[in-house]
């Protein structure tokens, strides 16, 4: 799996606006992490997203809504994470900041 990687952090792409979810719609790892993808959100070229998603990952079912809102997060590489959705607005949830309760 290809992932723009700087500095020692890995850019992976949210929605971050209550509507639809990009990660939480798709559920395709590889769609959080495409270069192509972060390349075209950082230069504000979603227009262009759904087309090249089409062409580059045929069948995959995603909203234009959630495009609206991508946001590229760094990630520390090597860090364990999940992407939490309520609503539609998208957070990355580090697996040592999150509690889990044991029985």
């Amino acid at each position: 799996m290809d992932r723009v990687v700087e500095n020692g952090k890995v850019a992976v792409l949210i929605s971050t606006e209550f509507g639809t979810g990009w990660f939480s719609w798709h559920g395709i790892d590889d769609l959080i992490f495409d270069p192509v993808l972060v390349e075209m959100v950082r230069n504000d070229r979603r227009d262009e997203i759904k087309s090249y998603v089409s062409r580059a990952y045929p069948g995959a079912d995603i909203s234009e809504c959630g495009i609206s809102d991508l946001q590229v997060e760094m990630v520390p590489e090597g860090s364990v994470f999940r992407i939490n959705e309520c609503g539609g607005a998208e957070t990355i949830v580090f697996s040592e900041d999150d509690y889990w309760i044991e029985v």
